[in-house]
């Protein structure tokens, strides 16, 4: 059974995805933690986010979108995790189910 397969069933995280989960979690965490304008300035965008439904290309928190986590959540501090395209096939599936 090639590896790449037997990782992907037991839904082990890359290095990449926990290094991007941890560290967009806690800048927001140190953004949102610290009265500055930093803060305020992420709190509008967020907020424009929300009402609007779009964000501003190349800051923070268009960033976070694009690590497909909320920034709403980041910003309050829910641990989350990266999204991960359900790439899947049988075999990782059928493994799966061995592996439960």
């Amino acid at each position: 059974m090639p590896l790449n397969i037997l990782i992907s069933a037991l839904n082990v995280k890359s290095i990449a995805d926990l290094a991007a989960q941890n560290s967009v979690n806690n800048l927001m965490r140190i953004v949102f933690n610290v009265n500055s304008p930093l803060q305020s300035l992420c709190t509008y965008v967020i907020s424009c986010m929300v009402s609007h439904g779009t964000a501003i290309p190349g800051i923070l928190i268009d960033r976070v979108l694009k690590l497909g986590l909320s920034p709403v959540k980041c910003a309050f501090n829910f641990n989350q995790r990266v999204a991960k395209a359900q790439t899947e096939s049988g075999v990782v599936d059928t493994a799966l189910i061995t592996f439960e």
